[in-house]
């Protein structure tokens, strides 16, 4: 027996804070009751590297259908969905308050004129936002696990042929801390970017939590995390601000490590709290 299938609809994951954007951290599993939809009308799930594609068989009880035929059925697809990847919240924009008790939501769809879809997407906005987060009682009789998202998807004559659901890399405060004698003990230094076109705020006093002082360097704006980030900082010494007279002491300082998790004082009490990512330098 020929079995031809052809894609009814392609979803995938994408994350800003990966080279090229795409997200494959996500276990998606079917719903039984979808799982057996699926049976009867003739459709296979299959999964991609960053998501999956729904294929529908092209002869089903002895004629042939097309897409147009197939979108004619009108049904929900039920998926949820469970992350691999732990360090998920360190380096994401919008991350539930409460872990534990929140859920991801995402749809092609939605019964609530407050909540519009963003074209091409399933959710509000262009990236996952905090308008796609609730409360995970809000699907109580669904939920025997509690998983990181849901995902319901309608097959009806509205549905595109690819979805998109994208995720926003958390920017943050970069400080870079000079804990060792010898770093603390630099003539007039100084993190500033390559070509001198990036100064940090600081030096900045610090007391580690083993009560020793440190000298602490701030961006002076929130930088975007990424895993291959095109941002590249130096540390020099002898600096005067406008010049290009320095000693370089590490050309290339290293990148916010998204398992640390600081509890550090602020650098300045003064001001607001700041979202930190630190790099310790010793």
């Amino acid at each position: 027996m020929n079995v031809e299938f052809d894609i009814l609809t392609t979803i995938t994951f994408g994350h800003e804070y990966f080279v090229g954007g795409g997200f494959d951290a996500i276990d998606i599993r079917l719903s039984n009751e979808t799982q057996s939809r699926f049976l009867g009308l003739g459709l296979m799930y299959k999964p991609t590297k960053s998501g999956f594609h729904i294929l529908f068989d092209k002869k089903i009880a002895g004629r042939q259908r097309t897409r147009e035929d197939m979108l004619k059925e009108s049904l929900v697809c039920e998926f949820r969905l469970f992350l691999k990847d732990t360090g998920f919240f360190n380096y994401t924009a919008a991350v539930p308050a409460d872990v534990s008790t929140s859920v991801y939501y995402f749809s092609n769809f939605s019964d609530d004129k407050k909540r519009k879809i963003f074209a091409g997407t399933l959710h509000t906005q262009g990236f996952v936002s905090e308008k796609d987060i609730f409360p995970a009682g809000s699907f109580k009789g669904q939920l025997f696990i509690k998983p990181f998202g849901i995902l319901d998807l309608k097959i009806d004559e509205a549905l595109q042929t690819a979805y998109a659901v994208k995720f926003a890399a958390r920017s943050s405060y970069w400080r870079y801390i000079l804990a060792s004698a010898y770093l603390t003990g630099l003539n007039n230094p100084a993190v500033i970017g390559h070509n001198a076109n990036q100064q940090f705020t600081g030096p900045h006093k610090l007391t580690l939590p083993n009560q020793k002082q440190a000298l602490a360097f701030v961006s002076p704006e929130p930088i975007r995390l990424s895993r291959s980030s095109a941002n590249s900082f130096q540390l020099v010494e002898n600096y005067e601000p406008g010049s290009d007279k320095y000693r370089v002491v590490m050309r290339i300082l290293p990148l916010p490590d998204n398992n640390l998790i600081s509890h550090l004082p602020q650098t300045d009490i003064t001001e607001p709290k700041k979202d930190y990512s630190e790099i310790i330098i010793h």
